[in-house]
């Protein structure tokens, strides 16, 4: 129960710091981006065998795509050679906010894109989500309006599904 408190006021807490944050926001389509985030959930199921088909779709000379991963495991978190960074409760605060310095940095990082492909959201990735500076932001999570400059639904809860629905959109812009 007081879990839930916390979880609850870190929510408030970090929607208030969204309302303080000024970006501008640009639209790109991802053969134009040159600087790609991945948000995902390590825990959702087959997520890191469909993260590593779409970073092998993103990939392209002069193209840098970058992953964010969340997991509950305490143990190992060196795992898939997928991402480039992963979190897991040891490595964040009670507000979601990282300690891990690859973390922040990723966090701090302004891409052209982030998209976030998480099937199951958590404080910490709403976190990364929400505290990244990135010009154009995706996400599959309605509830995130405050947070995402586009809400893409796709009819399966399935990463590589809403990918799929992601580039088709974007690529009618």
């Amino acid at each position: 129960m007081l879990k839930n408190k916390l979880e609850k006021l870190a929510y408030k807490k970090l929607f208030n710091k969204i309302r303080l944050k000024c970006r501008s926001v640009n639209i790109y389509k991802l053969e134009d981006a040159k600087h790609i985030g991945i948000i995902w959930n390590q825990d959702d199921p087959n997520a890191a065998s469909q993260i590593k088909n779409i970073v092998q779709q993103l990939k392209r000379p002069n193209c840098f795509v970058h992953t964010y991963a969340y997991t509950q495991n305490l143990g190992d978190i060196n795992g898939s050679s997928v991402q480039n960074v992963v979190i897991n409760p040891k490595l964040i605060k009670w507000t979601g906010e990282p300690k891990a310095n690859d973390a922040i940095d990723f966090i701090n990082t302004s891409f052209d894109i982030l998209i976030d492909l998480s099937i199951e959201h958590n404080l910490p990735i709403t976190y990364a989500l929400a505290m990244n500076n990135s010009r154009f932001k995706i996400t599959s999570n309605c509830h995130l309006y405050d947070v995402a400059d586009l809400f893409i639904q796709a009819p399966n809860k399935e990463i590589l599904d809403i990918f799929s629905v992601i580039k088709e959109y974007i690529a009618k812009f």
